[in-house]
C-alpha cells in the first residue's frame, strides 16, 4: 500500500539526488555507468538512485585505496579538482567521479597476476622485467624482483610499466605490490623463494636458452665449423677467439630482430662484408684510434710521465730490417703501454741519421715530436741507437741485457762441449 501511495506520488521539481541510469562505453569501449541530474523521476526512482549513488562512492573509496579488496589490481591514483572534475595520474581530465574510477578498475582488472606472469614466460620480446627504481626500494629483495614491462620500442628502451604489479627476475612469478601496504609490501617479495636463493642462479630464460642450443641445430653448426676448418686449414681454437663469439652473437642478434618472417629471404653473402670493405674499415678504425692515442701520449708528455722504447731487428730469411717501437706513460696513477708501431726500415744502411729519422717519422704521426729531448728511451746496447738519441736521456734494457748474458752462456757452453768430445 506504501509502495503505490509512492508511485502515485508526481513532482515537477528536480531533485538533487534524483538521477538517471544509463549504461554506455568509454574511449576504451569498457562499459561504465552514467549518472545524469537533468530528468524529473518519482520519488522511488529518485531513491532508488540515491541508494545507488551511495553504493558507487563506498565502492570508489575502496578503489581509491590503490588495491580492490581481492588484490587483483592497482588503481589509477586520482586528485579532486576545485570545480569537481577529476585529474588522473597521466594529467586527462575526468569530469565524472564515479565513471572514471569504474572504467579504470575494469581496465586494470582485465590482467592479473598469473596473466602477467604468462606473458613474461611465453612472450620474452615483448614483455620484460625492469629493475624497480625508487628511493624507498631499500628491500634486498629487490635484487631479485622487478617491475613488469611492455615492450613498446626496443631500439629507443621505450618501455610501458605494468603499475600495481612486481615479477620476479628469475621464475617470472608476479604479485601485486603497493608500496607502504602490510599485505602488498615487500614482506611477500622477501619470503619468495628466488629472494633466499643466490642470485647468480641461472634464470628461467638462460635455462630455456641453453636447452634449445642442445638441439639437432647445434650438431649442424658443429659440423659446419669442422668442415671449415678442415677444408680451409683454420685452427681450431678459431671458435674460442673472442672476436669470432662477439661476431657470432651480432649475427644471433639480426636474426631474432628480424625474426621468422625474412627466414630464406636473407642471405649470408648479402650480410657479411668483403675484404675491401673489411679493409678500408680497419683503416678508418686506425685513424681513429692513432687519434685518441694521441691525445693522450700528449696529455701524459706535458705532465712528464712519457717515454718509449725502440728496437731495430733483422729477418733471418729475407734479411729485411724493421723498427719497433712502444709508447710508455703514467695516466691515472697506472702505467700503460701502447705500441706505436712495427714497420719496415726503409733505409738501406743501418746508420745512426737514418735510424734518427725514422724514429723522427714515428713521434710525428702521434703529434709528441716536441717531447723528444725530454722523454727517456729505453734501447739495447746498439751503437746507432745509442747515437740516433743523443743527447737524450737513456735507460738501457735490463731484459735485453739478460737475454744476451743467458744466449752466450748457453752457446759457448754449447760449443765447449763439442769442441771436448
Amino acid at each position: 500500500h506504501h509502495k503505490n501511495d509512492l508511485l502515485n506520488q508526481q513532482t515537477t521539481e528536480q531533485t538533487p539526488d534524483a538521477y538517471d541510469l544509463d549504461l554506455t562505453r568509454d574511449t576504451n569501449d569498457t562499459p561504465v555507468v552514467v549518472a545524469s541530474p537533468d530528468v524529473v523521476v518519482s520519488p522511488l526512482v529518485g531513491r532508488l538512485n540515491r541508494v545507488f549513488r551511495r553504493g558507487v562512492d563506498r565502492l570508489n573509496r575502496v578503489f581509491r585505496r590503490g588495491v580492490d579488496r581481492r588484490g587483483d589490481a592497482r588503481l589509477r591514483r586520482v586528485v579532486d579538482d576545485p570545480d569537481s572534475g577529476r585529474y588522473d595520474r597521466d594529467g586527462n581530465y575526468c569530469s565524472s567521479r564515479s565513471t572514471t574510477d569504474i572504467a579504470s578498475f575494469f581496465n586494470i582488472i582485465a590482467m592479473n597476476s598469473n596473466d602477467i606472469s604468462k606473458l613474461l614466460r611465453t612472450k620474452p620480446h615483448q614483455y620484460v622485467v625492469k629493475d624497480y627504481v625508487s628511493k624507498n626500494a631499500t628491500s634486498s629483495c629487490w635484487s631479485t624482483f622487478g617491475v613488469p614491462a611492455e615492450v613498446i620500442n626496443e631500439q629507443d628502451k621505450e618501455f610501458k610499466i605494468i603499475e600495481g604489479f612486481t615479477s620476479c627476475k628469475k621464475c617470472f612469478a608476479t604479485f601485486v605490490f603497493c608500496s607502504g601496504s602490510k599485505e602488498t609490501g615487500t614482506k611477500n617479495l622477501s619470503d619468495h623463494k628466488c629472494s633466499t636463493k643466490d642470485i647468480n642462479q641461472p634464470t628461467l630464460h638462460e635455462v630455456v636458452e641453453k636447452k634449445i642450443v642442445a638441439s639437432p641445430h647445434r650438431d649442424e653448426l658443429i659440423d659446419s665449423i669442422a668442415t671449415w676448418c678442415a677444408t680451409r686449414i683454420r685452427p681450431f681454437q678459431c671458435v674460442e677467439d673472442p672476436g669470432f663469439i662477439i661476431v657470432s652473437q651480432m649475427l644471433l642478434d639480426i636474426g631474432s630482430r628480424y625474426g621468422r618472417s625474412l627466414v630464406g629471404k636473407v642471405k649470408a653473402e648479402n650480410l657479411l662484408p668483403c675484404a675491401n670493405t673489411i679493409k678500408r674499415r680497419i683503416q678508418s678504425l686506425a685513424e681513429i684510434t692513432r687519434a685518441e692515442v694521441s691525445a693522450r701520449l700528449v696529455a701524459a708528455g706535458g705532465r712528464g710521465e712519457l717515454a718509449f722504447s725502440s728496437d731495430l731487428w733483422a729477418d733471418r730469411y729475407k734479411k729485411q730490417t724493421y723498427l719497433g717501437m712502444t709508447a710508455i706513460f703514467i695516466e691515472n696513477s697506472a702505467i700503460h703501454n701502447i705500441d706505436l708501431c712495427c714497420r719496415e726500415f726503409l733505409y738501406s744502411k743501418k746508420s745512426a741519421a737514418n735510424v734518427s729519422k725514422s724514429i723522427d717519422a714515428v713521434l710525428n704521426e702521434f703529434n709528441v715530436q716536441q717531447y723528444r729531448k725530454s722523454a727517456f728511451f729505453i734501447i739495447d746496447r746498439g751503437s746507432n741507437l745509442k747515437a740516433a738519441l743523443l743527447p737524450n736521456q737513456i735507460i738501457y734494457c735490463t731484459t735485453h741485457r739478460i737475454h744476451s748474458i743467458l744466449r752466450d752462456t748457453f752457446s759457448v757452453s754449447q760449443s765447449t762441449t763439442t769442441d771436448t768430445t
